[in-house]
Order: C-alpha cells, then sequence, then structure tokens
C-alpha cells in the first residue's frame, strides 16, 4: 500500500509509470480534505488502480453473442451452428469484441482515475487547493 502525503504524490499517479505495482494507496492529506470525502476519493482510486476492464469485455461479448444470435434467426442462408466455419466466425468476432472491451474499460478506469485526481486537485467546490 502507498501512502499518499502530498498533493504531487496524488498527482504523481496520472503517471502510468507512477502506477505500476500500486493495487492501493492511503490518502493522508493532513486533514487538508473532509474526512467523508478522502474516504470515497481513496475507494474510487483503489477500485482504477484494480480495474481489468474485465466487466466491459464481458459486456461487449455478450452484445456479441446477442447480434450472432439475431444474425442466425433472421438470415435464412445463415451456415449451420454445427459447422466449422460458423464456429471459428463466432469465435473470431467474440475474441476481437473481448479484447476491444478489455483496452476500453482500461480506458475508462484510466479515465476515472484522472477525474478523481483532478476533483482532489481542484478541491469539492472548483477551488484550487
Amino acid at each position: 500500500m502507498k501512502v499518499l502525503r502530498t498533493w504531487e504524490d496524488v498527482a504523481e499517479l496520472r503517471k502510468r509509470s507512477a502506477r505500476v505495482g500500486i493495487r492501493r494507496v492511503k490518502l493522508a492529506l493532513g486533514g487538508q480534505l473532509p474526512a467523508e470525502y478522502t474516504a470515497q476519493a481513496e475507494q474510487r482510486i483503489n477500485r482504477s488502480l484494480n480495474a481489468c476492464g474485465c466487466v466491459t469485455a464481458a459486456f461487449f461479448v455478450v452484445f456479441g453473442l446477442i447480434i450472432a444470435l439475431v444474425g442466425f434467426a433472421f438470415k435464412t442462408d445463415f451456415p449451420a451452428i454445427s459447422t466449422s466455419r460458423f464456429a471459428v466466425s463466432l469465435f473470431c468476432l467474440l475474441l476481437t469484441l473481448s479484447v476491444f472491451g478489455k483496452f476500453v474499460g482500461l480506458g475508462i478506469s484510466v479515465w476515472e482515475l484522472n477525474r478523481v485526481i483532478n476533483q482532489i486537485e481542484f478541491g469539492l467546490y472548483g477551488q484550487r487547493r
């Protein structure tokens, strides 16, 4: 666990190299933020640091399965499910969607991390620390 004691420590998390190997952080900014806000910000930072994009990838896979089922249901010349061509096509589609969803999920977590850091840096009411 890394303890963040200064504003610069918090801002340093924007750099990818500074986040390597960090799984949890503790905000100890010396009472400069309200306790309930500190706990909430700490929880959001930790969630962003531990995000792997799996939920978004799963969403994209489910979306791909729905698209495949709809395509199968409405297309008369759709290859039979038992054919290897259909299985390979479906596998490639779902693999592509899962990788894309993973990258989208990771991007969202970095965006959320930067958002929390900005909220800490600029304060609760848009005032600069």
